[in-house]
């Protein structure tokens, strides 16, 4: 039974994308409207990895200070240690130093890296914005047209009504008067033949 449903429902929703494609077809505002609602969700989906990476971003900054401090730190804490001849401790903070040398180069990069893409994300984006209104002001454009052409043709359907009811009705009036000339060579020739009779009558 679940089965039988799921094709109905599929073959459904296939009836009316095609109908709606249809429907677009003929008319450029709804189908343009259409791709602009797309072109909407995928402009929000880009604007929230353009977040994401701005957050990327502090946070490689964030962690490259800290790694920064730290060998700053061990820099100095090696060179006391060094002065005092602990060769246990010289040998543990020299280690530490590589260590935080190491990172915050790579840390350094990555940052520089997470910088790049965000500036070429936000320059998408942004050029996705501008794409989103353009599409919208063609719309409008589109919509002005559209009500140019609807008036256009229901003042055309309009005049040739007229014109049909006018011919209608002159036809008519030929018509009456038609009627009317009949009428009156019939009462002529009623009158007429009435005088004969009478005068036939007086003979």
């Amino acid at each position: 039974m679940s089965t039988l449903w799921m094709k109905m429902k599929e073959t459904m929703d296939t009836e009316m994308q095609h109908w709606q494609e249809k429907k677009e077809r003929h008319n450029p505002a709804e189908s343009l409207q259409h791709y602009i609602k797309q072109a909407e969700r995928e402009t929000e989906k880009t604007a929230v990895l353009v977040a994401r990476q701005r957050q990327l971003v502090d946070t490689f900054t964030k962690e490259h200070e800290e790694a920064s401090a730290m060998l700053e730190k061990r820099t100095y804490q090696a060179e006391v240690v060094k002065e005092k001849g602990n060769d246990e401790f010289y040998a543990f903070a020299l280690q530490e130093k590589e260590e935080y040398e190491t990172r915050t180069e790579k840390l350094a990069a990555m940052k520089k890296e997470t910088e790049k893409q965000l500036e070429e994300i936000e320059s998408k984006y942004e050029s996705m914005k501008h794409k989103v209104k353009d599409m919208h002001i063609k719309r409008l454009e589109l919509m002005g047209k559209e009500n140019v052409f609807r008036v256009n043709y229901n003042s055309r359907k309009v005049y040739n009504e007229e014109e049909n009811a006018a011919a209608d009705h002159f036809s008519d009036m030929e018509r009456y008067l038609d009627g009317l000339a009949h009428w009156e060579k019939d009462d002529e020739e009623k009158q007429s033949f009435d005088e004969r009779v009478a005068r036939l009558e007086e003979k």
